[in-house]
C-alpha cells in the first residue's frame, strides 16, 4: 500500500509543504498454527464408580502472548453441552470433564469431540482445534448369562455332567471394556 500524505502551511511568512509517503502499513497476523486439545481415552461413563467417570484433555495455546480469550466446548452432533472460556490471564494445561451439561445434570450420552477455540483480537480470526471423537456412555451395560442343562447336579454315582455358561453383554454406545464371571461355592 502507498499513500501520499501532502500538508501545507504558513511560517513566519513563509510557505512549507511537507509529503510524507506511507509506504506500507500491514499488521502481521498472529502464528495461530499449533492450538491442540487431545484425549488419551476412549470416553467415560460417569456412573457413580471412580472408573471412567471423568475424561482428561491436554490443551496446548499457540502464541500465547496474542490471545485475547479461549473457550473449550464439549460437542455432540453440533450442539455444545459444557463450556470453559477464559482470557490470556486464564489459560489452562489441562482440562477435566464429568460429563454434566452446563446445567450440571449429565449431558446426553453419545458421541462427542472437545472443541478448543482461541481469538486472538481484532483483525484476526478465531483458531479452532477439535480432539479425536470419544464417548460419554451413561447406560449400564447388559447382559444374561444362560446354562446347559439348566440345573448343575451329580448324577447317581456322584460324577457331575458337563454344564454350557453362556455370557452375552452389550452397550448401548460404547463396547464393553472387560467382564467377569465369578462361581462361588456356598
Amino acid at each position: 500500500m502507498k499513500k501520499r500524505i501532502w500538508s501545507v502551511g504558513v511560517t513566519g511568512g513563509a510557505v512549507v509543504a511537507l509529503a510524507v509517503v506511507l509506504l506500507s502499513c500491514q499488521t502481521a497476523k498472529p502464528n495461530t498454527a499449533g492450538n491442540s486439545i487431545q484425549t488419551e481415552q476412549a470416553g467415560l461413563a460417569p456412573n457413580g464408580d471412580t472408573t471412567h467417570s471423568t475424561i482428561e484433555f491436554s490443551v496446548v495455546f499457540a502464541n500465547q502472548a496474542a490471545i485475547t480469550g479461549w473457550k473449550v466446548e464439549m460437542v455432540t452432533g453440533g450442539n455444545p453441552q459444557k463450556q470453559w472460556s477464559g482470557d490470556a490471564k486464564s489459560l489452562i494445561s489441562t482440562l477435566r470433564w464429568d460429563g454434566k451439561s452446563e446445567s450440571g445434570s449429565l449431558a446426553p450420552e453419545g458421541s462427542y469431540t472437545a472443541r478448543l477455540t482461541v481469538s486472538y483480537g481484532s483483525g484476526s480470526a478465531a483458531a479452532t482445534a477439535e480432539s479425536s471423537p470419544f464417548i460419554l456412555d451413561i447406560s449400564p451395560p447388559t447382559g444374561s448369562l444362560s446354562f446347559d442343562p439348566q440345573q448343575f447336579s451329580p448324577n447317581a454315582q456322584g460324577a457331575v455332567q458337563p454344564v454350557t455358561v453362556s455370557i452375552k453383554g452389550s452397550s448401548a454406545v460404547a463396547k464393553l471394556d472387560s467382564w467377569q464371571l465369578d462361581i462361588l461355592d456356598p
